[in-house]
């Protein structure tokens, strides 16, 4: 093995440790939270320089058997490859959560999967050879799945960065923001709105089945018709006969056309009247929905919004509603069809301390899954206690009260899956506002 290298940071109480194809980072301390009743929250002590060591006196000390040796912590994430700048924003994520805290020996071992599940499955592997306690990534879920028999074989739980629900179970959880909770949370909001009629226009794939089933099973269950489906072929440049037949557009505008000719052929007062109001209308009657999911984001998002209102769906009639890929679109207020329009996010108010903390100490801005690499390796810590003898057993990984990290309150749920406590966002003129705040606590009884 190639000697260890070590490397000084500002203010950190340990050494960072490249060798043998892993980072080690030492860290004395992990002072965290008394649950109560309510989510465990971080206390965070001001970011401060560690004073020089003091000079080393040579003195004798009794022989002993054996030293104590820290709780081993196993981050996994794509260290090289096209993803590695991913893989070092999760790390320096995962550093900070264990600056921000003082208290148990802990030690944090950064594995390189490359982002391929080969590379995952190959240093999985090698976590458990080093003893490690936990497991915290990899990031995509071809790659968890590829780790997840390794480490149920040695008992091992694994907190993945995926949002896909259909690779949890058998010890491993998934920390991602799920698409199945964010749909639920904004179509709700719509029905206690008062909407009736649920439209849904997804991309082709997993991720839009995902989203259409669960848009229908949330609209039954609140009293919702979902009166209109459509898929499309994210690749496609071209969205405008997919957007048109989506709104039903030929259907209205013949029946103005239908209407006005009817009006035509009679000469009463009324029908006049009632012609002339239909002279600057495209089409009649109203779509067949009076809200419409979009689950996508970017370019994407954009184009959609204004070809629905281009094509005679109104959104000050039909409000728009999405989910937190809206969030990362630039340039989302500047689309006056979006105006008005909800998307559900994380906590706005805890991520944005986060982002100021992360890019003071790291001088670059935080990824966009990396607040889950701090919200990890914090529940960790939680975990691992005081001494760092702590339990990370399923019983312990699932309580019911949860957490509440800088993506705002969490709990991992009985079947690897996870649930969050949301926000639903409005979008305004180049300004994103808070509509219905993320929930402080869980409902106990509710799962």
């Amino acid at each position: 093995m190639a000697p260890a290298t070590g490397v000084s940071r500002p203010g950190w109480r340990g050494t960072v440790l490249l060798a043998s194809g892993f980072l080690s980072v030492l860290l004395g301390g992990c002072e965290l939270r008394d649950s109560g009743s309510a989510a465990p929250r971080l206390t965070q002590p001001p970011i401060v320089v560690a004073p020089a060591p003091a000079p080393k006196v040579a003195v004798e000390v009794p022989a002993r058997t054996s030293e104590p040796k820290p709780a081993r912590i196993a981050l996994l994430a794509p260290m090289t490859g096209p993803r590695a700048r991913l893989g070092r924003s999760l790390l320096n994520a995962a550093e900070l959560a264990l600056f921000e805290t003082a208290g148990s020996e802990l030690e944090l071992r950064v594995y390189d999967t490359r982002g391929v599940p080969d590379g995952a499955r190959t240093v999985a592997r090698e976590a458990i050879a080093d003893g490690v306690r936990i497991i915290l990534g990899p990031v995509f879920g071809t790659s968890a799945e590829a780790v997840r028999p390794i480490a149920s074989a040695a008992d091992v739980s694994v907190i993945s960065f995926s949002n896909d629900r259909t690779i949890a179970g058998d010890g491993l959880y998934v920390l991602g923001v799920l698409p199945e909770q964010q749909v639920d949370r904004v179509v709700r909001l719509a029905a206690q709105d008062g909407r009736t009629s649920l439209g849904v226009l997804a991309p082709h794939g997993k991720f839009g089945r995902t989203v259409t089933e669960t848009a229908q099973r949330t609209a039954e269950q609140v009293g919702l018709s979902v009166t209109r489906v459509q898929g499309y072929d994210p690749q496609e440049a071209d969205l405008e006969a997919v957007v048109r037949e989506f709104a039903e557009y030929d259907r209205r505008k013949q029946a103005l056309a239908d209407e006005r000719s009817l009006l035509a052929s009679r000469t009463d007062p009324v029908s006049r009247a009632a012609l002339h109001r239909l002279r600057l209308m495209e089409t009649f009657g109203a779509p067949p929905f009076d809200a419409v999911l979009l689950p996508t984001g970017g370019r994407h998002l954009r184009t959609v919004a204004a070809l629905l209102a281009y094509y005679d769906v109104d959104p000050s009639h039909v409000q728009f509603i999405g989910t937190s890929l809206w969030g990362g679109t630039e340039g989302l207020g500047t689309e006056p069809s979006l105006r008005g329009g909800w998307f559900t996010a994380v906590s706005p108010e805890h991520r944005g301390r986060f982002h100021q903390r992360f890019t003071a100490l790291f001088e670059t801005e935080p990824q966009e899954i990396a607040s889950q690499g701090y919200d990890a390796m914090l529940l960790a810590v939680t975990l691992a206690g005081a001494d760092g003898n702590g339990t990370f057993s399923h019983e312990v990984l699932t309580d019911p009260v949860g957490f509440a990290g800088v993506d705002g309150l969490f709990r991992l749920l009985p079947d690897g899956s996870n649930q969050r406590g949301l926000a639903v966002m409005e979008v305004g003129d180049r300004t994103v506002t808070v509509l219905d705040p993320a929930p402080e606590r869980f409902d106990q009884g509710q799962l």
